[in-house]
């Protein structure tokens, strides 16, 4: 996977629903995997052994959780085991897949002769043909051996390697980083989401750059209390970045902080003004405390925090008078002068109406009419 997947975060209860849905060959979703090789950092799934070859044929970007799931189950490597209680499950409608923690399962059962004895099979007992049989043998009784193998071929199907079939759809390699990171807006609103910052440290992290950026903002977050206490995204510190660029070096090195632009960025630039950033960005929370911003909940929008930031680096202090407007006589004063509804007095009626006013108003309204009804 590429390395700005999050970690496996699914719980005990996702993973047999998911189980389940396999057993009955339902349908689980497609996968969407990148074709490689790509100047990402890479690693293996949760748990599996690690990936040696730098040049991998394909990435799962859509799909790690379900991955990852199976992987556990079948190879038996999570904290938790994923097993069915063949002599207990009797109802082809009923959920026959549990989970329980690994110290505690095998506490109560050892060995694969007492799985076998009780008529509790491990997902990966009854996944592979061979394995399955290996279990079997150590039941006594031909009845029963019958009728485990005979529920398994009818309510657990799915669950048989080179069986259940996953729709994948494969993206191209020269595919650019912010039409992933706008791919991953749309597919993860429910999931766990991913952001410029993560492509970010996929593409830093490879050499020459070697900067290791979620490593970086863990650490800051760690010495700076501030930031641990307002905990702002990640990607925040690389807008900072674009901005200080911007304002150092010119457009042409930054063109600004969307998306695409913070993409865009030289990797050499991000980490040599990372602890500039980092610095500014934290005084800017700290400023924001001193008016009452004192937690995340309270930030009304987090580009405010970037907005201080820029007056504190270029130098418009709170302390200083504040500046609307460079050119003085566009400025108009709303303290001694009058207030001015219309330059044109005979255009203004009094609002104070005593009889004449009235007569005069009625007068001038009350027209003779014709023959014909209209007014004349």
């Amino acid at each position: 996977m590429p390395d700005f997947q999050r970690d496996f975060v699914w719980s005990p209860t996702q993973v047999v629903d998911l189980l389940e849905s396999i057993a009955r060959e339902w349908p689980i979703g497609s996968l969407l995997l990148l074709k490689g090789p790509q100047p990402f950092a890479f690693r293996s799934i949760d748990s599996a052994p690690d990936v040696l070859h730098p040049e991998l044929d394909l990435y799962v970007l859509d799909g790690q959780q379900r991955v990852t799931s199976v992987y556990h189950a079948i190879q038996n490597v999570s904290p938790f085991v994923y097993f069915v209680d063949f002599a207990n499950a009797t109802r082809e409608d009923d959920e026959v897949i549990s989970w329980d923690r690994r110290i505690r399962f095998e506490r109560k059962y050892k060995t694969l002769e007492s799985r076998a004895e009780a008529g509790v099979a491990l997902v990966c007992d009854f996944w592979d043909n061979e394995r399955f049989h290996a279990w079997l043998d150590r039941i006594a009784d031909a009845q029963r051996r019958n009728e485990f193998v005979s529920f398994r071929e009818r309510r657990l199907g799915g669950l048989q390697s080179k069986v259940y079939k996953l729709l994948a759809t494969e993206l191209e390699q020269g595919i650019e980083l912010e039409a992933l990171a706008k791919i991953f807006e749309t597919l993860n609103k429910t999931g766990v989401r991913l952001n410029a910052f993560d492509l970010l440290v996929a593409k830093l992290y490879p050499p020459p750059t070697s900067f290791n950026l979620r490593e970086k903002w863990d650490s800051a977050k760690r010495d700076s209390q501030v930031l641990s206490k307002f905990d702002p995204d990640g990607l925040e510190i690389v807008k900072m970045i674009a901005l200080l660029v911007r304002g150092r070096k010119g457009r042409s090195f930054s063109k600004g902080v969307r998306q695409g632009d913070v993409l865009s960025l030289d990797p050499q630039l991000i980490s040599r003004y990372w602890d500039d950033a980092v610095s500014l960005y934290v005084r800017a929370l700290t400023k924001m405390q001193e008016f009452g911003v004192v937690a995340s909940y309270l930030v009304p929008n987090w580009s405010m925090v970037l907005g201080l930031a820029g007056c504190l680096e270029y130098g418009f202090e709170a302390s200083e008078p504040h500046r609307v407007c460079r050119r003085p006589q566009l400025v108009r004063s709303r303290v001694y002068e009058p207030h001015r509804v219309c330059r044109r007095p005979q255009l203004v009626r009094s609002r104070v109406y005593d009889k004449q006013d009235d007569e005069q108003v009625f007068s001038r309204s009350a027209r003779p009419r014709r023959s014909n009804g209209c007014r004349a």
